[in-house]
């Protein structure tokens, strides 16, 4: 494979998932901790396991479906897939965006002050700047730029987990042979697949890279396999410091705490800051690449660049500002089951109306092409 093709097919569409994906929740391990590590050393890999092949198949089964029909946002994406029920989608979105921003903005303005002593405000006017200087240029700088973090994390990460090897290879080996697995990690993995697969339909707009099946079946696998990686490598880490690790509010931090490499902190809280910017600017490049399409339709043109900088930062300061009035709290304590919405107006509908969609598509493309050749022969 060429590398450019390789680029297209594979790196954009795994870049942009990873990032978008590894937010603060995510970063900071206490997800992990909570739905993987809890289960035991093999249960958490076993849960692993659940979560990359599922992201795989969501988004490899989503990349083709947006591409046969050429549906690049989520709001036409949902049109096609669940027809009149896709506002189920649009509000479902409304509710976990203000908590994703709200959640990330926290966690950044966290890690400044923490390790730099940079003051909480400074470090949320960090991000939102960001995110609005990304989603102003659009959608080809916003995939370079979480390419490159993409790429620096998976670096970071393996060196993080060579690291763990070397220092705490006894801790390792004995947490894996006397620490039994839970039998709650095939449905735990599978909870917290689905929580984080609702932001798939968001990411639709690296797809118009993809330009046959093969390389969105492949590149959906890949990206689902990249995306659970860091996942992986938390929880391997994590055993060395297991049962204690639990119970961490960051876990990610005192996991690398635990080494006697001060500045491996600074390094991994920089990448970190970075991929919580890219998870905000996924949500709201999505929510752009939806709003974008719905102009071109009512006025014949699409958002402005400035538009689409006011469209994010608006969204970052209203999730803010309603975190502050407790309205995120009230969202948090329903947030488990957006797992199961996710699974009842997307993952089901998906493997289900959309594989017989696309069957059905291909079928007509079939016949269509038999008939032209038909006329042919005929016409000689």
């Amino acid at each position: 494979m060429k590398k450019s093709a390789f680029i297209r097919a594979f790196l954009i569409p795994a870049a942009v998932f990873q990032a978008g994906v590894f937010g603060g929740g995510y970063g900071t391990g206490r997800e992990i901790v909570e739905f993987i590590s809890s289960n035991g050393p093999m249960g958490g890999l076993l849960g692993i396991l659940i979560v990359a092949i599922a992201w795989g198949l969501a988004l490899a089964i989503s990349y083709e479906f947006a591409r046969r029909f050429k549906v690049y946002d989520y709001r036409n994406f949902f049109k096609r897939l669940i027809g009149p029920f896709w506002l189920l989608f649009e509000i479902q979105f409304v509710f976990a965006l203000l908590l994703v921003l709200a959640v990330n903005s926290a966690a950044a303005g966290f890690i400044l002050h923490d390790l730099f002593a940079i003051p909480n405000l400074v470090g949320v006017t960090l991000v939102l700047l960001s995110i609005m200087a990304l989603t102003y240029y659009g959608r080809s700088v916003v995939e370079k730029s979480m390419a490159f973090w993409s790429v620096t994390l998976t670096l970071v990460l393996i060196g993080y987990c060579a690291l763990v090897f070397y220092f705490k290879a006894d801790k390792l080996s004995h947490t894996f042979a006397t620490v039994a697995s839970s039998s709650d990690s095939i449905l735990q993995g599978f909870q917290y697949a689905l929580y984080n697969m609702g932001i798939i339909p968001l990411l639709l707009f690296c797809v118009p890279h993809l330009k046959t099946r093969g390389e969105a079946i492949t590149g959906g696998f890949f990206a689902g396999f990249l995306g659970a990686f860091p996942a992986l490598v938390f929880h391997i880490a994590f055993m060395a410091e297991y049962p204690a690790i639990i119970e961490e509010e960051i876990p990610t931090y005192a996991g690398i705490r635990a080494l006697p490499l001060p500045y491996l902190l600074s390094v991994y809280a920089i990448v970190l800051f970075g991929l919580i910017v890219q998870t905000g600017v996924a949500f709201l490049q999505g929510l752009n690449e939806r709003l974008d399409s719905w102009f071109l339709e009512l006025k014949g043109h699409r958002l402005g660049q400035w538009s689409r900088a006011s469209i994010s930062g608006g969204a970052v300061i209203a999730s803010i500002l309603l975190s502050n009035l407790g309205i995120i709290a009230l969202i948090a304590k329903g947030y488990g089951t957006l797992a199961w919405v996710i699974l009842v107006i997307y993952a089901l509908p998906l493997v289900t109306v959309g594989i017989y969609r696309i069957i059905r598509y291909n079928n007509a493309t079939v016949q269509s092409d038999n008939a032209a050749d038909t006329d042919l022969i005929g016409m000689k």
